[in-house]
């Protein structure tokens, strides 16, 4: 699974539209359980993208790995290059927006 904490919404000053590209992002690459502010909701003062979003006005997010994607004990890499291209696409289209 993996949890992309908004703080509710208020660490992407509610533009769910970003949150909405990075979810499709995962699903295009065959990541399908992915869930918004439900265990991690990016929340609390001191979390990172918290903390970021409050001092310095610009949009935050927490992406929660789950182990299982990542974890690779027989060498099979497939889910890690799964996450890593979802990333690399999100990133990528994010730049072309602001271009």
């Amino acid at each position: 699974m993996i949890d992309i904490g908004t703080n509710r919404g208020k660490n992407i000053k509610s533009q769910y539209r970003i949150i909405e590209n990075l979810t499709h992002s995962f699903q295009q690459n065959d990541i399908q359980d992915v869930k918004v502010d439900y265990i991690f909701t990016a929340g609390y003062p001191y979390t990172v993208s918290s903390y970021v979003a409050k001092k310095t006005g610009i949009i935050a997010i927490q992406i929660e790995i789950n182990w299982n994607l990542l974890h690779t004990p027989n060498g099979n890499m497939t889910d890690f290059y799964k996450v890593c291209n979802s990333l690399r696409q999100f990133i990528v289209e994010r730049i072309k927006e602001t271009d």
